[in-house]
């Protein structure tokens, strides 16, 4: 019998409709998946208006929040057939913060909190509805509504899954994006650096991990040398670090694929990295975009 697992999509809707189909086909049967997506596309831009994406005048803009159509967006939700799904603003970020005394008025950018602890937001709430659903799950699998998994040649996904969930210990297994070429996490000034984007692991490590996730942020940054050294991938290396699952890196990659570079092939940033994914596309690896 397959194991049972569970997908948590998260975060920005962007390119997921050009996905969705290969996710289907990459977790395979057996799969129930959870969305929950902000209502806004959070960093698509206009290249000449904006020649580099980390552009602070852009990061700072109204630009960068613009809505999405909700009527398209939940219809295309919908028409995936999660279990459960939910749209957000960041409203609901700034009462689940307030509910836990988080220290707002300590960081001068709201850039900032809405980027970098609203990230994990959305998965939160997906880990939230797997737990209410009552559904008994031997997998759960964190990954984005804007990235694909890339196995390495002749990988068994599924015989992967097994292993990890017939292993004696808790664990969870990060991943490396494929254009950085990493295989291990690094340390920058001292704190681990792990990226979020897509990781999996035993279904009570990845709830317990997100379980009380902001009181746990705010802790991090009550420890005074901390705070000024943290982003997302610190927050989430230093999650992991204290969490009392085994930890390890996985052999699977992931990567963002930009609706717009798909759309018009458009330099908004990197060309050659978009390239590099049109290769992994263009050899089979990636059918279904």
């Amino acid at each position: 019998m397959s194991l049972k697992k569970a997908v948590i999509l998260s975060n920005h809707f962007r390119s997921f409709e050009y996905i969705s189909d290969y996710l289907v086909e990459f977790f395979g049967p057996n799969t129930d998946y959870y969305i929950c997506a902000w209502d806004d596309e959070g960093g698509y831009i206009n290249g000449t208006k904006y020649p580099s994406l980390i552009d602070n005048r852009y990061r700072y803009s109204k630009e960068y929040y613009s809505k999405t159509d909700k009527t398209y967006l939940e219809t295309a939700i919908k028409n995936f057939d999660p279990v459960n799904y939910k749209i957000i603003n960041n409203k609901l970020l700034y009462k689940l913060l307030d509910d836990v005394d988080f220290p707002i008025n300590k960081f001068e950018s709201k850039h900032f909190i809405d980027y970098t602890i609203g990230g994990f937001l959305p998965p939160y709430i997906c880990s939230k509805m797997i737990s209410e659903s009552k559904i008994k799950y031997d997998i759960i699998i964190k990954a984005r509504l804007d990235i694909i998994p890339i196995a390495p040649p002749k990988f068994n996904f599924e015989k992967h899954l097994n292993d990890l969930s017939s292993s004696s210990k808790d664990r969870i297994l990060y991943t490396s994006r494929f254009l950085d070429e990493k295989n291990t996490s690094t340390l920058v000034k001292g704190v681990p650096y792990i990226q979020d984007e897509f990781f999996y692991g035993k279904a009570e490590s990845i709830l317990s991990f997100y379980k009380d996730i902001f009181l746990k942020i705010k802790k991090l940054y009550g420890i005074s040398f901390l705070e000024k050294k943290l982003n997302r991938p610190k927050i989430n290396g230093l999650l992991f670090s204290f969490t009392e699952s085994s930890v390890n890196h996985s052999p699977l990659k992931w990567e963002v694929i930009r609706k717009d570079y798909v759309d018009s092939n458009s330099n908004l940033k990197d060309l050659a990295s978009f390239k590099k994914i049109d290769k992994i596309w263009q050899s089979g690896k990636i059918t279904n975009l």
